[in-house]
């Protein structure tokens, strides 16, 4: 009986250690996970359902989620034998920025390789200061909007958030080169196993604080000249009463055309949806929602979208699918050709004839203006008539034939200014050279000045006292006839009556 009963716990207590083997087979336990500072390590189950997991691994601590504490070293036991097809590792790193910078973005996974057989998402958590904005930057790949229910080729899908508002996701090489958020939100990289995280992807910088909810770069180029951009949230509704903005780049000579699709208008409460159009940062178009959209031909503008105050029920939303593309403005090789109309022809005739006109009037202004050049250099060369050197400023000059003195007959003067009988020939002469100047003979050798009867009382002021004498040509004048009979006749008077009165007083004296 005794035997028996023992026999019985035997069995039982194999029984147990047979199960406990079984059980621990099919636990996979995971060690050395290391958490750095600052990160936040979550193991999700996503299916909710089929395995469990625990850290100490007592009876009540099975669980569908762990999470992992920054600064520590962590051993993880998961009660199944393919935890990976159940569960989900997402790495969540937070980072704060200052006023001048924000901390160091880890883009790696060291420290958690053991996990590499899991799909992972890396969140980084970033958040502004509060007078500025955070740009991420994906310069080196670019971005491509996809719609929420679609996946990447290569299974890295990015997701942006401006706080808690969706602004979309993403896949690797694209058109958009970077984000601005107003000043707190998250950026996510989803991975698939086996793949580790490459560094350099993006960065992250402060910026001046927006007004928008987000500001998003688009780069249009060769090979990429066209991109679909979807609202926030979408499909479901952009944000009551938010703005957003979009930023255009394309070619030089290339015009732009925005279409809207799938969209849902709002019942609005207050304002209106509106669409505005920026070009260098001036308001150059406002647009409305279900209007045609302008065709843009700035090498960059900008398209700024602004909800209005809406209805607030469940079936009232704001959504829109957005496809911008960019094409040369005059295509070589397809340009369109036609018959010229009579109406063209008439413009072309009107447009040669108007071309022919201002051409001639062209012509003849530069005629003129030639002329006027002409006319004024041939006056310049002309010598001009100044007062001569001998004249002392104070001499009073005839100048016509009246208001004779009254000792002049017959407009012939008693006296004459040798000046203004020849200095004005003596200027103009000398000015083409026709005389060679005159050496001044010395005083021993010049002759004395008289009149032809060598009487020197009557000579000129002007003959009397000139230093050197002058050619021939210019120093010979002519003395009018009426001029020496008059001379002669005031002797012979004074001689008769000098006579006369002689002859008187010997009458009187006998």
């Amino acid at each position: 009986m005794y035997f028996n009963k023992s026999r019985r716990i035997s069995l039982r207590i194999l029984l147990f250690l047979i199960v406990l083997s079984i059980v621990d087979a099919k636990n996979v336990k995971i060690s050395d996970i290391i958490v750095d500072e600052g990160t936040t390590v979550n193991i999700i189950n996503v299916k909710n359902s089929g395995c469990k997991v625990c850290q100490k691994c007592l009876s009540w601590s099975w669980n569908f989620e762990l999470v992992l504490q920054p600064n520590s070293k962590n051993d993880v036991q998961f009660g199944c034998e393919r935890p990976q097809d159940y569960f989900r590792v997402e790495i969540v790193r937070n980072i704060a920025c200052t006023s001048t910078s924000c901390d160091n973005i880890v883009q790696s996974d060291v420290g958690l390789s053991n996990l590499l057989a899991f799909n992972r998402r890396f969140k980084w958590k970033i958040e502004a200061d509060s007078q500025k904005s955070f740009q991420i930057n994906f310069a080196n790949t670019g971005l491509t909007q996809i719609a929420p229910s679609d996946s990447c080729a290569d299974k890295h899908t990015y997701t942006l958030h401006a706080a808690k508002v969706l602004l979309g996701k993403y896949c690797s090489n694209g058109t958009i080169s970077n984000a601005t958020i107003q000043s707190q939100g998250n950026f996510s990289l989803d991975l698939p196993a086996g793949q580790t995280l490459s560094s350099g992807q993006f960065d992250v910088s402060l910026v001046e604080r927006i007004t928008t909810l987000a500001n998003i770069s688009v780069t249009l180029e060769e090979g990429s000249l066209s991109s679909t951009l979807l609202t926030p949230n979408y499909p479901d509704s952009f944000p009551n009463a938010d703005l957003m903005e979009w930023y255009f780049q394309v070619p030089n000579n290339y015009k732009t055309a925005i279409n809207f699709h799938n969209l849902k208008q709002p019942t609005c409460l207050k304002d209106n949806v509106e669409v505005t159009y920026r070009n260098n940062g001036t308001i150059s178009q406002v647009v409305g929602i279900d209007k045609v959209q302008p065709e843009q031909n700035q090498r960059r503008f900008s398209l700024r979208l602004r909800n209005c105050q809406m209805d607030t029920g469940p079936s009232n939303q704001f959504s829109i699918n957005l496809t911008v593309t960019s094409s040369p403005s005059s295509p070589v090789g397809n340009m369109i050709t036609f018959e010229p109309t009579k109406r063209s022809e008439e413009i072309d005739s009107h447009l040669q004839t108007t071309l022919g006109v201002l051409a001639a009037l062209v012509v003849s202004a530069a005629v003129v203006l030639l002329v006027v050049y002409i006319v004024m250099r041939k006056k310049k060369k002309e010598p001009r008539m100044e007062v001569s050197v001998y004249n002392s400023g104070d001499t009073n000059i005839q100048t016509g034939l009246s208001n004779f003195p009254e000792d002049c007959e017959d407009g012939i003067y008693s006296q004459i200014d040798e000046t203004l009988v020849y200095s004005h020939f003596l200027q103009k002469d000398a000015a083409y050279h026709m005389y060679e100047p005159c050496e001044l003979m010395p005083e021993s050798k010049r002759k004395p000045a008289s009149d032809k009867s060598g009487n020197d009382s009557n000579v000129s002021l002007f003959q009397s006292q000139q230093g050197h004498t002058f050619p021939n040509n210019y120093m010979e004048f002519s003395v009018d006839n009426n001029v020496n009979d008059l001379e002669q006749k005031k002797q012979q008077g004074s001689s008769s009556g000098s006579a006369t009165t002689k002859a008187e007083g010997r009458r009187l004296n006998r």
